[in-house]
């Protein structure tokens, strides 16, 4: 878990996150560690926690990062979202995503608990420094594979190189989850997860929601396509369809 750090500067008061990394040698070499903190560092967006500072003290790794005081999306779903709450939500990450794509930056591992909110409630995505650094299930080796089980996409679970696409998926199932309080596929055994995310075709979302507009579902199904030349080409053309509908639905 983060560790709180709070500063006083002049004129303003700032508060920090230091974030503690668990590396192991068998994760991740130093030169990786290095690129992967610099992609954090570039990016400076609205939706993008910020990331001031890396560092390394008594051998442990850091990353100096935003303090944000809300929830964790992953906090907020002990059930289905209001759709006008998903959709927004949905909308500021692909904005975030978008911005990230257009410099070459993949994220690799969306998921709830890397959507954090301001004491505004402002949608901001972290972990883009460590998104592929921490924990066995992120990490890319010969045979393995980069994001977690429940939301990476087909392409990844093949170890295709990611794009925009492949966070494209990944957020088309936190989406999904949002409106429907389950992930589209889930088992206890991780690899029968990456397998379903291969082989099977997601469950109409309205099945579990019937509050969901259909165009909404139908853009949430082609986000979802195992095919990832069959998606939106960008975010924000699969977060235009998604709120156009919602708006022409009334909600």
């Amino acid at each position: 878990r983060p560790l709180h750090i709070q500063q006083q500067h002049r004129p303003a008061h700032r508060q920090h996150a230091a974030h503690p990394l668990p590396l192991g040698q068998e994760l991740v070499e130093q030169e990786e560690l290095s690129d992967r903190h610099a992609e954090g560092l570039q990016l400076d967006h609205p939706h993008i926690v910020t990331v001031y500072n890396t560092g390394e003290d008594n051998g442990i790794r850091y990353i100096l990062m935003e303090y944000l005081p809300g929830q964790s999306l992953r906090e907020r779903l002990p059930g289905p979202l209001d759709v006008g709450q998903a959709v927004n939500i949905f909308g500021q990450i692909s904005e975030a995503l978008d911005y990230a794509h257009s410099r070459g930056v993949y994220h690799r591992d969306i998921k709830p608990e890397n959507i954090l909110f301001t004491d505004r409630g402002v949608a901001k995505l972290g972990d883009f420094g460590i998104a592929r650094l921490t924990g066995m299930k992120r990490i890319t080796r010969e045979g393995m594979f980069i994001g977690t089980p429940e939301y990476m996409s087909a392409d990844q679970a093949r170890g295709q190189d990611p794009d925009g696409k492949s966070d494209q998926y990944s957020l088309g199932v936190v989406l999904y989850e949002m409106l429907t309080g389950r992930q589209p596929f889930y088992a206890a055994d991780p690899l029968v997860i990456v397998e379903k995310h291969l082989s099977e075709t997601p469950e109409s979302p309205r099945r579990y929601n019937t509050a969901i507009p259909a165009k909404t579902e139908t853009a949430i199904l082609r986000m979802l396509s195992k095919d990832r030349s069959r998606r939106y080409n960008s975010l924000t053309e699969a977060a235009a369809r998604v709120h156009d509908e919602m708006l022409t639905s009334g909600i």
